[in-house]
C-alpha cells in the first residue's frame, strides 16, 4: 500500500487523538486493569511509531510499504473489576523538602522510589497502600502516606514542585481496582 504525505499527517493526528479516547474509555466503561494497561502499552508504542512515520514521510512515496495488520479480538471488559470510592481532594507533591520535610530524599512508606505518574500518597484507613487507583482514567498505585493526607484525600506524587503548584487543588472521581 502507498502512502502520501497526507495519509501519515492523519495518521499522526489518529494517534494522538487515539491517546486521549484510551484516557476515556478507562473510566467510561470502567475496563479491568490488565486492559487498561494494554492501551497504556498500545498508546505508548503508537506515540513511538510517530517518530517512524515522520521519517517516513521524508521518502520517496514509491519506497513506502505498510504492512497488514491482524486485529486482535477483543477482551471483554468487566465492569465490577473498578469500584467508584467517592470524590477525593487530589493535591500534588514532588520529592523537595518543602513537600516532604524530613522524609526528604526517602522512598515511600511502602519502600518503593516516588515515580511520577505512579505514586501516590493516601490515607491507608480509607485506600488500602499497594491498591491500585484510577483518576481521570490514569492509574496509579497507593504507595505512599503523608501527615496532611487524611480522609478522601490523594496527593499526586509529580517530578518538580512548579508542576505541584500548577496542579493546585482539584477534586476529582476515584476508583479502586477490585480484581485479582
Amino acid at each position: 500500500m502507498k502512502m502520501t504525505k497526507e495519509f501519515l499527517r492523519n495518521a499522526l493526528i489518529a494517534t494522538e487523538l487515539m491517546i486521549g479516547i484510551i484516557a476515556y474509555l478507562c473510566v467510561a466503561q470502567k475496563i479491568g486493569n490488565e486492559r487498561v494497561r494494554s492501551l497504556i502499552i498500545e498508546a505508548q508504542a503508537a506515540e513511538e511509531q510517530q517518530g517512524t512515520l515522520v521519517e517516513m514521510m521524508e521518502l520517496p512515496v514509491e519506497m513506502i510499504v505498510v504492512p497488514e495488520v491482524q486485529e486482535e479480538p477483543e477482551e471483554e471488559a468487566t465492569n465490577n473489576e473498578w469500584k467508584n470510592i467517592g470524590e477525593f481532594k487530589i493535591t500534588a507533591y514532588c520529592g523537595c523538602s518543602a513537600c516532604n520535610g524530613i522524609w526528604t530524599g526517602q522512598p515511600t512508606a511502602t519502600g518503593t522510589p516516588l515515580v511520577e505518574g505512579r505514586t501516590v500518597a493516601v490515607d491507608p484507613s480509607v485506600i488500602p497502600l499497594g491498591s491500585t487507583i484510577m483518576i481521570d482514567g490514569h492509574p496509579y498505585v497507593a504507595e505512599d502516606t503523608g501527615s496532611a493526607v487524611v480522609g478522601n484525600h490523594i496527593d499526586l506524587f509529580m517530578a518538580s514542585h512548579e508542576a505541584t503548584d500548577s496542579w493546585g487543588v482539584r477534586y476529582r472521581e476515584v476508583y479502586l481496582y477490585t480484581g485479582v
